[in-house]
């Protein structure tokens, strides 16, 4: 079958490249699918509430010092659409 693209994304950033394989290593152990690049982590999520249960969840279990954003798959067509100045502008708007 073709893999279909996550809607959602959870990105997890370590604070070392060792947290980061550890912290993959577990989660893809319990089963979670998971792509690490780097200090990095993508998570897939179904849509918001997956990607918010998600990363509450993640939250909870990473190591000290690590960071979450979550982002929507539609973001990129969003900004071609709505933020010809670029992206960064509506940054603030996102974190409700």
């Amino acid at each position: 079958g073709q893999a279909r693209h996550a809607g959602w994304e959870v990105r997890v950033t370590l604070p070392t490249h060792h947290d980061a394989r550890a912290f993959a290593e577990r989660l893809a152990a319990e089963g979670i699918p998971v792509q690490r690049h780097w200090r990095h982590l993508s998570l897939g999520a179904e849509d918001e509430d997956d990607a918010h249960a998600l990363a509450e969840r993640l939250r909870s279990e990473a190591p000290q010092g690590s960071t979450l954003d979550i982002e929507g798959a539609a973001w990129d067509a969003w900004v071609t659409v709505n933020a010809p100045a670029g992206p960064f502008a509506f940054f603030g708007g996102l974190a409700q």
